[in-house]
């Protein structure tokens, strides 16, 4: 069945701006994502600590996960609000860095602080020490020259005539001169006055920095409880965020989406194990999906997260008298299951995805997603099951054999083009890296394609071997 064409997607670019204070001043970086862009996604995510929660979310193995995608309004919404949570965060954490790295500063500079405190106090009391010794000899000169009268150091300081000269021959003999020792009293106090000053400086240090610490640990504690509800904010829009992005449309193909991607590109690594010689491309499985089911939007279907159509996607009685998508009358299919599968008793009709014929679906029925269950209506086991059928007719690395597959899967020349066409819109999606490595195309068969020039034979019954 043909692909419809979704409208055009909106794209969502947010703006992240960074803010932090750093010992030099205010620091602002700006950085802009892309929430179109599936490998910056994780990439802002990662680096908040999302980036296992989406992975989770997405259920998408790394390359449909870094596909560019086009969003409708909803989702260009919800994505971008993601987005702007994330970078909100990513802009926290960075202040937070910043921030903690202060706080790390601060303290350190605190305790240097209350060292050089108790230093200071050490020379004051040092300075203080000497000065009282000072005082105290000066003091005891007066007591021996004045007989124990208990005058002051100022009266000796005040004598003069034969008691000043007295008073100077007693210092003589202790070796120091009486202008000796008011000088050193006087640098004594002056000495102990300087380590006062220092001190009180000292003390003013401390506890200017001990204000500032609990400042700083104040907007640790803000930016603390500031990244937890961002984190909770960012985590409660994951889910849904993560969800549009896999059902969203991936450019050159409006319908095809990363999960759809991930359905075919999981068949190819089945097959590849099943069936190494075959070596076919997911670009092939996802072409016929493109044509057969829309890549799981057919009609009024969409595709969902677990790889089901809702709803389901059923096609049209192979009475023989109703038109297929390529606007040809459909052949004569009498029921095969009873109804079990497509619901008709009477016909068979193709169901699901890559519109199987309940007499095909049993016979090449193949898990594609490990859950212990075959359904056609799963992208995942539908895209698995025509892989198989495919490689039923040999390698598909060349034209020729490739040609001879999708013929065999729709008895069409038209059918067969149109396949062609859609693997020539999806050689247009482009995968990068999610390590920043360079971009790659799906590949395509060997040589040269030659469009089928055989015509349908008029007037005989089409048979859809799908």
């Amino acid at each position: 069945m043909f692909a419809s064409v979704v409208g055009a997607a909106m794209a969502s670019t947010v703006l992240a701006t960074a803010d932090a204070q750093d010992r030099a001043g205010d620091h602002l970086e700006a950085v802009a994502f892309d929430a179109t862009d599936g490998a910056q996604i994780e990439q802002l995510l990662e680096q908040v600590g999302l980036g296992a929660a989406w992975r989770a979310a997405t259920g998408l193995s790394e390359p449909p996960r870094a596909l560019a995608v086009r969003y409708d309004d909803r989702g260009s919404e919800i994505v971008g609000d993601l987005v702007n949570a994330a970078a909100n965060l990513e802009s926290t954490n960075n202040q937070h860095k910043v921030v903690t790295a202060r706080l790390r500063q601060v303290a350190r500079d605190e305790l240097a602080a209350q060292q050089q405190e108790r230093d200071r106090l050490i020379e004051r009391n040092r300075a203080g020490a000497h000065l009282r010794g000072m005082v105290n000899l000066l003091r005891s000169v007066a007591i021996q020259m004045f007989a124990g009268n208990g005058e002051s150091d100022d009266v000796l300081l005040g004598l003069d005539g034969p008691a000043l000269r007295n008073a100077q021959r007693t210092l003589e003999l202790r070796g120091h001169t009486l202008e000796e020792m008011i000088d050193r009293r006087a640098a004594a106090l002056e000495a102990f006055r300087e380590a006062t000053d220092a001190l009180d400086v000292a003390v003013a240090k401390r506890l200017a920095l001990e204000a500032t610490l609990d400042e700083v640990r104040a907007e640790a504690r803000d930016l603390t409880r500031a990244r937890h509800e961002l984190d909770q904010q960012a985590r409660a829009i994951l889910p849904e965020a993560a969800e549009v992005f896999s059902l969203a449309s991936v450019p050159g193909d409006a319908a095809l989406s990363p999960r759809a991607v991930e359905a075919y590109m999981n068949a190819e690594l089945v097959m590849t194990d099943v069936d190494p010689a075959c070596r076919i491309s997911w670009r092939t499985i996802a072409a016929v999906g493109a044509v057969e089911g829309a890549h799981g939007n057919y009609g009024l279907g969409d595709l969902q997260q677990d790889g089901t159509s809702i709803p389901r996607i059923v096609g049209v009685a192979l009475d023989g008298v109703n038109i297929d998508n390529a606007g040809e009358t459909v052949a004569v299919i009498a029921d095969t299951d009873n109804g079990l599968i497509d619901g008709d008793a009477a016909y068979d009709r193709a169901v699901g995805p890559m519109q199987f014929i309940p007499e095909t679906w049993s016979t090449w029925a193949m898990d594609g997603d490990g859950d212990g269950e075959v359904d056609p209506f799963d992208l995942d086991d539908a895209a698995v099951t025509t892989a198989a059928y495919l490689c039923s007719y040999g390698s598909q690395r060349s034209w020729e054999n490739w040609k001879t597959a999708v013929f065999g899967y729709n008895h069409s020349a038209a059918y067969v083009a149109s396949v062609k066409s859609a693997h020539d819109r999806i050689r247009r999606v482009r995968i990068r890296s999610l390590e920043g490595g360079p971009e790659f195309e799906p590949a395509a068969p060997w040589g040269t394609y030659v469009a089928m020039a055989i015509p349908d034979p008029e007037g005989e019954e089409l048979e859809n071997r799908s």
